[in-house]
């Protein structure tokens, strides 16, 4: 899925981390802001599972807020942002299968079945037992 350039908005920042590269002096890396509730791209069921899915990158006004510094290059760093944020969006617009309700398999009801007999005959002999030395 490719969200239009228009709605994208990019902030060229210094990267952290130590000053090797020429990180420290230039603006390699990169903020990437994008709004999902005005995007015409979106169906509303997406965007509740967008937001579900992008908790830690959104902010309260609803923006998806992403840094990308692991490229040397701003270009690099602008197109690894992309490429994430249009994999979470990817992800927003597959509907979540529906869960199909199954029974409980008979050997699994027949050994729940046996345990309990067991441990009632366990609770039986326990009893007699007592009463035996009781008397």
């Amino acid at each position: 899925m490719r969200i239009p350039q228009e709605e994208l908005h990019f902030q060229a920042i210094h990267a952290s981390g130590p000053g090797g590269m020429g990180v420290n002096t230039a603006d390699s890396a990169v903020i990437l802001r994008w709004c999902p509730a005005t995007s015409r791209i979106l169906p509303p069921e997406a965007q509740e599972r967008l937001a579900r899915l992008c908790q830690g990158w959104m902010t309260r006004e609803g923006w998806v807020v992403l840094r990308a510094e692991e490229r040397r290059s701003q270009w690099g760093n602008r197109q690894a942002a992309r490429k994430r944020l249009e994999e979470m969006v990817e992800k927003a617009l597959i509907p979540p299968k529906r869960r199909k309700k199954t029974s409980v398999p008979r050997a699994q009801k027949e050994e729940r079945r046996g345990e309990k007999k067991r441990r009632s005959l366990r609770l039986k002999e326990r009893k007699e037992f007592l009463r035996r030395n009781e008397e």
